[in-house]
């Protein structure tokens, strides 16, 4: 597993910090791009400090991570378990922005509906596979959208909708609905190693021309996961788009 994190040689991070902006800010001018929604367009660069490196135990593979700083908060200090504890009935209620309001007020800022544009476009990490120049681009979410058949709302795509696949370590609901699954620790890790080292068991393609849905088959701890990818072909960059357990 990955336990090793070292700081970025500058070398490497002038490499890309100059191929990750090119490709997030291609999306400028496509203002009908379906990453749009995700993307967070004001960024000119990427400060050192906000990259890291994470390499295995044998050194021989070796990823390069731009965290913003919302991101980074919210899910390495457990920002989101913590809001569950603090403001449990704004969580498991089918409606996304009670769970972006009890992160507000956990972090000590106010909240109103601008800051769902701001958690949308400010929360994410953006991990290279410095071999493949591969991008994935893990948000918290892309839009809210209604439940299947349901009125009800919940976050579609990104991380916080892959966490209604699961509860906390307390059984508790961590996002806007639950499934009666615990949460693998170091559970981005394991995103990361699924897109980048496995092999997809599925190829799908989508509306767009030439951009395809990838599914992986993955182990933790002897059980089965099943991850789901958005490819956008033009912009050259990979979404989280589901993450679930399949089977027993």
């Amino acid at each position: 597993m990955i336990n090793k994190v070292a700081e970025l040689e500058r070398t490497d991070y002038y490499n890309f910090n100059g191929l990750l902006r090119s490709r997030i800010h291609a999306t400028l001018d496509d203002k009908d791009s379906k990453t749009n929604q995700y993307l967070n367009f004001t960024k000119a660069s990427y400060p050192l400090n906000n990259w890291s490196v994470i390499k295995d135990a044998n050194d021989e593979m070796e990823y390069f991570l731009m965290h913003d700083p919302l991101f980074k908060s919210i899910i390495h200090d457990d920002l989101i378990e913590e809001a569950s504890k603090n403001y449990p009935d704004y969580f498991g209620t089918n409606e996304p922005e009670k769970v972006l309001e009890a992160l507000s007020l956990t972090i000590g800022i106010n909240h109103d509906s601008s800051k769902i544009d701001h958690y949308r476009q400010n929360s994410y990490v953006a991990i290279i596979d410095k071999q493949k120049e591969k991008v994935l681009y893990l948000g918290l979410f892309r839009t809210f959208g209604n439940i299947k058949s349901k009125k009800e709302e919940e976050f579609k795509s990104g991380y916080l909708h892959c966490l209604k696949h699961f509860y906390g370590s307390d059984k508790q609901p961590i996002t806007s609905n639950s499934e009666p699954n615990i949460l693998p620790e170091n559970f981005i890790e394991h995103i990361i190693r699924c897109l980048f080292e496995g092999n997809h068991a599925n190829e799908k393609d989508v509306e767009i021309p030439n951009d395809k849905y990838y599914t992986y088959k993955y182990l933790i701890d002897e059980k089965k996961y099943q991850f789901g990818f958005y490819y956008s072909a033009k912009f050259d960059i990979f979404f989280l788009s589901d993450a679930r357990r399949k089977g027993k």
